[in-house]
């Protein structure tokens, strides 16, 4: 009955030692019926016993048949301990592989977390551009709205300056006027006094006229009366 459990390479080779010293055939039905195992893996045995079989039969020549199988034996061990080696070394670098894979993998979730945070922050930047093309453009209207406004403030402010030379020059005039006004009136106070004493000298020869005329009216009256007495006691 064929056995179940796995079959190494060694027991393999061993098999076909013992099956060609009895001169068994060495077909992949044969060595399972003895061994056991899976066909595949028979299978792949054979062929390898095959041509490592045919590589010592081209460099050990006239060899005895026991120490061809040694040297076989041998190199199939030599041949195993490579595979299994190469197979570890294998096994080590398909788990680096398999890291580096994943790494690899992680790294590229990394670098699509990146792209899209660079994509947000440059959407995020390229709205922060516009609305600071838009503040730009509004200061920038502004700043050509105070520009005019400091304009039309300053025009305003050489026609003040231009109406305060006018007022000065105009309150100079004025100030001259009220000074010959003031050198006129004190000139027209002083003959008016002059004139007032005059009016009171010529008033006060007035009345002493008028005295000196009433008296000599009062002596003409007393002179008639006398020539009118005379005249009647004549």
């Amino acid at each position: 009955m064929a056995k179940k459990e796995a079959v190494s390479y060694s027991d393999f080779c061993k098999a076909c030692q013992d099956m060609r010293h009895l001169g068994e055939s060495l077909s992949v039905r044969n060595i399972h019926a003895r061994i056991g195992g899976s066909f595949s893996t028979i299978s792949d045995y054979l062929t390898r016993w095959k041509q490592e079989n045919d590589f010592a039969s081209s460099v050990t020549g006239d060899m005895s048949e026991g120490f061809k199988q040694s040297v076989l034996a041998e190199f199939g061990r030599l041949v195993a301990e490579t595979r299994r080696e190469l197979e570890s070394r294998l096994e080590k670098e398909q788990t680096q592989l398999k890291e580096a894979n994943l790494q690899l993998a992680d790294y590229e979730q990394q670098i699509e977390s990146l792209k899209q945070d660079l994509q947000s922050q440059k959407e995020s930047l390229q709205q922060k551009n516009l609305d600071l093309e838009k503040q730009l453009s509004a200061a920038m209207e502004r700043n050509s709205e105070y520009e005019k406004r400091l304009h039309e403030i300053d025009s305003k402010y050489t026609e003040s300056l231009r109406m305060q030379e006018i007022a000065r020059t105009e309150s100079a005039k004025a100030q001259f006027q009220i000074e010959r006004a003031d050198a006129a009136a004190e000139k027209a106070e002083t003959l008016a006094e002059k004139l007032q004493k005059q009016l009171h000298e010529l008033q006060e020869k007035k009345h002493q006229s008028d005295l000196k005329a009433t008296a000599a009216e009062a002596k003409n009256t007393e002179i008639e009366k006398q020539l009118t007495k005379y005249e009647r006691v004549k």
